[in-house]
């Protein structure tokens, strides 16, 4: 454990004049250092303690259905801080199967951004209240119901000052649900912080390392793998909304990427691109995922001179196997 609950990680990188003025999270042009994250994260820990928590939880729990933004890491700060647990919505589900998530996992609040409204619109009059995030959707229309900024402008600014057990859950994320309806899978703090550390030896993370997220952070692979390391060793991230090819290269130059995470067939697409002679000419290290062939992380591996550590390992946790090449 790098401290003694997520809340204590996430104040030690506050205040450490080592790692506080340092880059915590990178989106398109704009950088929050590790205070400024902290900061913000203080404004959503107060936003979850002023809601009233759903009549069968006994936490406050927040649905988040949005794609890979500032916000959804402010959340996961919010519910370090006040003991609340992040539950990642999965834009893939649709109506009935939708809402079963929220109401499954006793969602007492959703977050959402405009994109993702009309996938809540046919459930909206069985949902908890929503709050919607225009941040990062500058041209969104103003009449899109309740606003998130207008909340946390609503609430305090300070630490709450909590220190959550570190067993108590800080996310549930849902498996894939290939043999029958996807299982919220119980994530405490201590789980993560290890997780974290456990990853940040493996690709040899430090501070001055840069994590590129562009999975979806509703997966355990982009939280464990792709953020966890970064509070841990009071690296950063860069995030892309979602993954794109063509725009994986050029994100991982912009923001200086030194490892990045995976699950499924990313590798495949990326290796599908046309070759470029410069391909290697990127700050990468190394790559860390799941479900890569042999002969496609051969060739990413050469083309992009990364390191490819290709697992396996189960979202309930419990086994995680990594591929030896020897």
């Amino acid at each position: 454990m790098p401290a003694a609950n997520a809340a204590a990680l996430l104040r030690r990188n506050a205040t450490d004049p080592s790692i506080a003025g340092r880059p915590a999270v990178r989106f398109g042009d704009r950088v929050w250092t590790h205070a400024e994250f902290v900061a913000e994260s203080c404004r959503w820990a107060n936003l979850f303690l002023s809601r009233p928590r759903h009549p069968d939880g006994d936490a406050f729990h927040v649905a988040v259905l949005l794609d890979n933004t500032p916000d959804y890491l402010f959340a996961f700060g919010g519910a370090a801080l006040s003991g609340s647990v992040v539950v990642g919505l999965n834009h893939t589900r649709r109506d009935e199967h939708l809402l079963r998530d929220v109401e499954h996992t006793h969602c007492a609040l959703v977050v959402t951004e405009p994109r993702h409204l009309p996938l809540l619109a046919p459930i909206a009059a069985r949902l908890p209240p929503v709050l919607v995030t225009r941040r990062y959707d500058p041209d969104a229309p103003d009449d899109l119901g309740a606003d998130l900024d207008e909340a946390l402008g609503a609430v305090g600014t300070a630490d709450p000052g909590l220190e959550p057990d570190p067993a108590s859950r800080w996310a549930l994320i849902f498996t894939s649900g290939t043999s029958a309806a996807p299982k919220a899978v119980v994530c405490s703090q201590r789980r993560m912080l290890v997780t974290g550390t456990r990853m940040s030896i493996i690709m040899d993370v430090e501070a001055d390392d840069v994590g590129y997220v562009c999975m979806p952070l509703f997966h355990s692979n982009a939280v464990m793998v792709g953020w966890a390391p970064s509070i841990v060793q009071g690296a950063s991230v860069g995030l892309a909304r979602r993954f794109s090819a063509s725009q994986w290269l050029p994100d991982v130059r912009h923001f200086g990427a030194t490892w990045f995470n995976y699950t499924g067939k990313p590798l495949s697409y990326l290796v599908a691109t046309p070759e470029q002679p410069d391909d290697a000419d990127n700050p990468l290290r190394v790559a860390f995922g799941n479900e890569g062939s042999p002969d496609v992380v051969e060739t990413f591996a050469r083309r992009f001179e990364v390191e490819v550590i290709d697992a396996f390992g189960a979202t309930e946790g419990g086994i995680a196997v990594n591929r030896d090449r020897r």
